[in-house]
C-alpha cells in the first residue's frame, strides 16, 4: 500500500511558509530582514522543527537553501 502524503498543518496551509536553516545564523538574519518586508502571512519555520510533515526531498533541499511555499 502506497505511504500516504503527509498534509501541512492546518494552521499554517493558507500561509507563505518560509523553510530556513534554524542553526545558520547568516540564514536567521535572512529571515529577519525578509520577514520585515514580508506580508503578514508568512510564516518563517526552521526546517529542523518541521520533519514530521516535510516530504523527505523538501527536508533534504532544505539544508542548502531558503525554501519558499
Amino acid at each position: 500500500m502506497p505511504e500516504q502524503p503527509k498534509l501541512i498543518p492546518a494552521e499554517i496551509r493558507d500561509c507563505y511558509l518560509l523553510l530556513w536553516d534554524g542553526q545558520c545564523d547568516f540564514c536567521k538574519r535572512s529571515v529577519e530582514w525578509i520577514s520585515k518586508k514580508a506580508p503578514e502571512n508568512l510564516v518563517p519555520l526552521p526546517y529542523q522543527e518541521q520533519a514530521g510533515w516535510l516530504p523527505p526531498e523538501i527536508y533534504a533541499d532544505c539544508k542548502r537553501q531558503l525554501y519558499l511555499r
